[in-house]
């Protein structure tokens, strides 16, 4: 399987479809992928030379972030954009939702910096919590507002069903002071350990 959609994602599916097409024709792969929909109404993508194709970026199962080393500004705004659509706010706010996906958000937060956001935070519900929630949270300059269609910065208290309660600090990604939410100092931040 190459990837997977909830029935309600119809829309995002169209876009990954699109997108798969172009990257079978970067990679000069056929495009002989199967589109099926599942018994509960999921959308699935097939194709053993396809998902053989992205996997080789994916060394043990995790993403090998240093395919994106020389990765132009586009590369970076079209990686962002896509996981944007897939774990980003539906309100045009200035976050991403993800569980058990430490290793993605923080390449997100990564790429985010390197695109010129500050304050780029990325908090986690704690190991206690199954399935573990990540929120990552910044400030995005022009060029990524206008990329993900950004309305909106948020803080831990905008977020929806007292999350931001929950949540404990990670990592600060680009290094700047952290302040706690009550304005008090934050305090030695955590590296994540992130190999």
């Amino acid at each position: 399987m190459i990837e997977a959609f909830y029935p309600h994602e119809t829309a995002i599916a169209a876009k990954f479809e699109k997108v798969l097409r172009q990257f079978c024709t970067e990679e000069h792969l056929p495009l002989n992928y199967e589109k099926k929909i599942g018994q509960e109404g999921a959308i699935l993508f097939y194709s053993a030379e396809i998902a053989q194709s992205i996997n080789k970026h994916y060394p043990k199962g995790v993403l090998d972030e240093s395919v994106f080393a020389d990765a132009s500004q586009e590369d970076l705004l079209c990686y962002v954009a896509g996981s944007y659509l897939r774990e980003g706010d539906d309100k045009q706010r200035a976050v991403f939702y993800m569980a058990n996906a430490d290793r993605k958000m923080h390449t997100v937060g990564v790429m985010l910096a390197r695109l010129g956001c500050t304050h780029v935070r990325m908090y986690n519900s704690g190991n206690n919590s199954i399935p573990t929630s990540f929120v990552l949270l910044f400030t995005p300059n022009s060029l990524v507002k206008s990329k993900l269609g950004i309305q909106t910065e948020i803080s831990l208290a905008d977020l929806p069903d007292d999350l931001g309660k929950i949540l404990s600090l990670e990592e600060e990604i680009n290094g700047e002071p952290y302040a706690a939410p009550n304005g008090s100092p934050g305090g030695a931040l955590k590296k994540a350990d992130h190999d």
